[in-house]
């Protein structure tokens, strides 16, 4: 072993050395986080907080401290979710979920990510940071219009409501020849631009995402990105996605012409998918428009409205990958279109097919420039003409699902075997 991989070994041990247990429950109190007394919330463990340590979560719906409704972690982490109240038993899709939440109407609401973990400030290489069995649900972090009827983006001071974050469910950020792995856990119901579930790579980074659910966003399912722009192929991070399912995911908002996507990556990421289900999204299943180096092997994918994937700006189906697609691996074959039933239940179905889903491009076409002064004055100038305010929206925009519908959802593979299952207790 060469001088350098001696010390990182050392400095692994040292670090792994002093780890400690934390125990979080909703009907605990204090910063002690003992299996007796444990803390109310992972906020109150922020200052204790090292390297390798672990954190275990009982069942109930979590807040955050001073109902903040998300909470950042600048250390690598184990936190393990789906425990009863005892701490001896787990099943975190089933008896024992622990839920990630918020309040809207809070006057400490924090919009970003309900949680973040970020390891930027991390100059040492390495770290393994680890969530298994969380539910993170942002329904309770959102304005809605009606009950769960459509997300509202404004804040409403009046009646003390603030605006839907434009936030991730679950941000990780990576540092040098750092590890994520993310398991077991379901992201929904959040409102971002981008990624729902979020991976930030960096230089020598693996990231893995497995057996998870992320349904019902906006923006993009699951991010793979990079903080770490290199020329070479060396050192780029790389992501590996198993067996989950991402359904459900929708432009920022009806007009927009941005997100809507299952997956999308980064040009400098290298990405592997196998099993997985992309599945009913705005726009595309895989968003390769930056040419990464991609393996999509044996995926599902199924009612992705512009196409299942694109590359640059070439839209192909599921079957023409293998011969179409420049970007692919040779290993990627055996990606399929077929139908299947998604059990989100008739009523949140008929509020989710009633969306407006508009083609800005046809939409903005059939405007025609006012025959005005100013528009005069505007041809002169060289500058757009005006048609006026073009107003065009849906009533319903990201309708909220409840955790009981996303758990039947995720609960049973699709197919043959195709993305995520409930967990084993």
């Amino acid at each position: 072993m060469s001088m350098r991989g001696l010390l990182l070994f050392a400095a692994v041990l040292c670090g792994c050395a002093g780890a400690a247990e934390y125990y979080v429950s909703p009907k605990g109190s204090g910063k002690a986080g003992t299996k007796e007394a444990p803390a109310k919330d992972l906020g109150y463990l922020l200052a204790s907080l090292k390297a390798g340590d672990t954190i275990h979560m009982a069942e109930g719906v979590y807040v955050e401290r001073s109902e903040k409704g998300a909470v950042t972690i600048e250390v690598p982490v184990t936190i393990i979710g789906g425990y009863d109240e005892g701490f001896t038993k787990r099943d975190p899709w089933g008896a024992h979920r622990t839920i990630l939440s918020g309040i809207n109407t809070s006057v400490n609401l924090d919009r970003g990510p309900r949680l973040s973990i970020s390891l930027k400030k991390i100059r040492e290489p390495g770290g393994l940071v680890k969530v298994d069995g969380l539910i993170i649900d942002s329904a309770g972090r959102n304005r809605y219009a009606g009950e769960g009827a459509k997300i509202v983006r404004k804040a409403n001071p009046a009646a003390k409501e603030n605006p839907t974050p434009d936030s991730a469910g679950l941000s990780i950020e990576l540092n040098e020849q750092g590890e994520a792995l993310v398991e077991n856990c379901i992201v929904m119901n959040c409102a971002p631009t981008g990624g729902a579930l979020n991976l930030w790579g960096y230089k020598s980074t693996k990231a893995t995402v497995r057996n998870c659910l992320v349904i019902n966003n906006t923006g993009v399912g699951i991010a793979c990105l990079s903080r770490f722009q290199p020329k070479e192929v060396e050192g780029r991070p790389a992501f590996l996605l198993e067996r989950n399912t991402v359904l459900f995911t929708e432009k920022y908002d009806a007009f927009g012409t941005i997100a809507g996507d299952a997956l999308n990556v980064d040009a400098v990421a290298v990405v592997t998918a196998k099993r997985n289900v992309f599945a009913f999204s705005d726009r595309f299943g895989v968003n390769n428009q930056k040419q990464a180096a991609l393996t999509l092997a044996e995926n599902l994918f199924r009612g992705n409205l512009f196409a299942d994937y694109v590359e640059f700006d070439t839209k192909m189906g599921a079957a023409a990958m293998a011969d179409d697609a420049d970007k692919l691996t040779p290993e990627s074959t055996g990606n399929v279109t077929q139908e299947f039933q998604a059990p989100v239940g008739l009523a949140w179905g008929a509020r989710y097919m009633s969306r407006n889903v508009i083609d800005r491009n046809v939409a903005e076409a059939d405007v025609k420039a006012k025959d005005t002064v100013m528009n005069e004055w505007r041809k002169i100038l060289g500058l757009p003409l005006d048609g006026g305010t073009l107003k065009v929206d849906s009533e319903i925009w990201l309708p909220k699902m409840d955790v009981e519908t996303a758990v039947t959802v995720g609960s049973k593979a699709v197919l043959d075997g195709y993305g995520c299952s409930k967990p084993a207790p």
